[in-house]
């Protein structure tokens, strides 16, 4: 069965392909409205090139005159959805960190500050041989075992000094995770459909830029220029595949250009 879902705009023969949003269960989700926002726009601007570009009574100049603001438009519209995009994954992640965040001793909890000692004493007691064992039964006990031991990986991710070895931290930081997951399974599953509607739109908004970029005729260093000439697109740089120095260097042949002098790092 092809759980994929085509879309196609109105004239060029342009169509992407993307995992059906219905099935993954993102419809209607932040990322899903920015993509069909855009997609919509851009049917709309590939409708009005075919009748511009099909109008007789105009010039060449006329034509270009005509479209290019329209272009614009719609690449202003492209900055727009990677920044709600931006702010729909910061939410998340913020939202993620609240969640696997480790308990923090408040004043006072001086029993449970002792028993924290007392837990990082007996695991720095251990052999290696012991620790390794405690690990692989973790590993091999999954959500079950994670809860066990989630006193464990408390204990140990509050330790104000580095465990004996660098992949312990690793490990038990993911144990915690797993079982601070176990424990709001609602909160984890609602994240994960986050990631998902994003990771979705992400790929769903590259194709699209890709076909803008047919549909406009602009190049890279155009929208590059684009992007540099008002400080509330440079936000999208980074998620069209521009570089820091990229739009450091647009910015200053920019200010050449408008009589500037560009100032020196």
């Amino acid at each position: 069965m092809n759980n994929d879902k085509t879309y196609t705009l109105a004239h060029g023969g342009y169509a992407l392909t993307q995992d059906n949003p219905e099935r993954l269960g993102i419809a209607g989700t932040v990322p899903h409205s920015a993509f069909l926002m855009l997609l919509e726009l851009m049917n709309g601007l590939a409708l009005d090139k075919a009748a511009i570009v099909g109008d007789n009574d105009l010039s060449s100049v006329g034509r270009q005159n005509k479209l290019q603001p329209k272009y614009s438009k719609v690449w202003d519209a492209v900055c727009f959805a990677h920044a709600t995009l931006a702010a729909y994954q910061q939410a998340t992640a913020e939202r993620e960190a609240r969640l696997l965040a480790v308990p923090t001793l408040h004043d006072g909890a001086t029993a449970v500050a002792i028993e924290d000692v007392e837990t990082r004493q007996w695991w720095r007691s251990l052999s290696l041989g012991d620790r390794n064992e405690v690990m692989a039964e973790i590993t091999k006990g999954g959500e079950e075992a994670a809860t066990k031991y989630s006193r464990l990986s408390i204990a140990l991710m509050r330790s104000p000094t580095p465990l004996p070895l660098e992949r312990e931290t690793e490990f038990f930081r993911g144990a915690w995770a797993q079982a601070a997951r176990v424990a709001n399974p609602g909160e984890a599953v609602t994240i994960d459909r986050e990631k998902e509607a994003a990771q979705w739109a992400v790929r769903g908004l590259a194709q699209l830029v890709g076909i803008l970029h047919g549909l406009t005729g602009w190049s890279r260093a155009a929208l590059l220029a684009f992007l540099v000439a008002d400080p509330k697109r440079i936000g999208a740089a980074a998620a069209l595949g521009y570089g820091k120095f990229d739009v450091a260097r647009a910015q200053q042949a920019q200010q050449q250009t408008d009589g500037r002098i560009p100032a020196l790092a």
